[in-house]
């Protein structure tokens, strides 16, 4: 039998794999869920980066969903709190790309 903390990683973990799997799929909704439950299995230990994460995640539901002021919000968070993350790079292009796509329209 495994212990508390033993239980909640393999818990983290699993929402993880879920959220990205979810995401693969297209799944937005299932995706969401899993990106909440991974956010309430982190409870008060969350960390900077943890957030610019789950942030990259969101924009990429929102995005999914066509929500893409929503989408815009989170990418902005992306930029401004990820300091020299991967995901900023991605964030970053992904704004560039919208900016692009609404000064044709």
């Amino acid at each position: 039998m495994k212990g508390k903390r033993e239980q909640r990683y393999f818990e983290m973990l699993c929402a993880g794999n879920n959220l990205t799997r979810a995401l693969e799929n297209q799944d937005y909704l299932a995706a969401f869920g899993f990106l909440c439950k991974r956010m309430e299995l982190n409870g008060n230990t969350v960390r900077p980066w943890m957030k610019v994460n789950c942030a990259m995640k969101e924009a990429q539901i929102y995005l999914g969903l066509g929500e893409k002021e929503s989408a815009r919000l989170c990418l902005d968070y992306v930029v401004a709190k990820g300091g020299r993350m991967r995901c900023v790079q991605e964030a970053e292009q992904i704004l560039a790309g919208m900016e692009n796509a609404s000064s044709l329209s």
